[in-house]
């Protein structure tokens, strides 16, 4: 868990910033939704081939990944094209469950640009990214 707070001198900006990050998680999202499809593309041929050799060749051991802990980071050693497909999977949850929120928050925000410039500025805490706190002093 990493909390991060940043400062932005009026909602304005703040929701510029919403939009921006929303746009480059976007355009992230677009690319790796292609890179997923293309390695499902290329794990399907690799099972078909891995079924065919095991037919042809007795005895044929199945190769696949191995996963090592160390402590606080996992190794996966040798891994597979699921392996990396999986992991793009979970990437492509991630991302989709940051533009919700970032659209959430921009939505709870815009009545307070009704407001007009508010005479101080905004402090917002993020959590692994996403904003969860906005603080507003009125004094």
């Amino acid at each position: 868990m990493v909390l991060e707070i940043k400062e932005f001198p009026n909602v304005r900006e703040f929701i510029s910033y919403i939009d921006k990050e929303i746009d480059g998680l976007r355009k992230s999202l677009s690319k790796v939704l292609k890179d997923v499809e293309d390695l499902r593309a290329k794990a399907e041929k690799v099972r078909k081939l891995r079924e065919t050799l095991a037919r042809i060749v007795e005895g044929l051991e199945k190769t696949g990944s191995r996963e090592v802990d160390l402590k606080d980071i996992k190794l996966i050693i040798n891994p597979t094209v699921e392996d990396e497909a999986r992991l793009m999977e979970d990437l492509i949850s991630d991302m989709q469950e940051r533009i919700l929120t970032f659209q959430k928050v921009r939505k709870a925000v815009e009545p307070l640009m009704e407001l007009g410039e508010l005479p101080t500025a905004i402090k917002v805490v993020f959590k692994d990214g996403k904003p969860v706190k906005l603080l507003l002093r009125t004094v």
